[in-house]
């Protein structure tokens, strides 16, 4: 039987108004449980521009 995967998101946003981007960072983690479970994580970056 496969072990049980534990899964985590981190969201991190980022303003900067001077020059009116916004910065979106998320960090998605999957591990399977028990001692020596192999961490997976994957990482998407957007940058936006936003129009005033």
């Amino acid at each position: 039987e496969a072990g049980e995967r534990k899964r985590s998101f981190d969201l991190e946003l980022s303003f900067d108004l001077e020059l009116g981007f916004v910065r979106e960072r998320t960090t998605a983690s999957e591990r399977e449980d028990g001692a020596g479970g192999e961490l997976r994580e994957r990482t998407a970056l957007v940058l936006a521009k936003v129009r005033g």
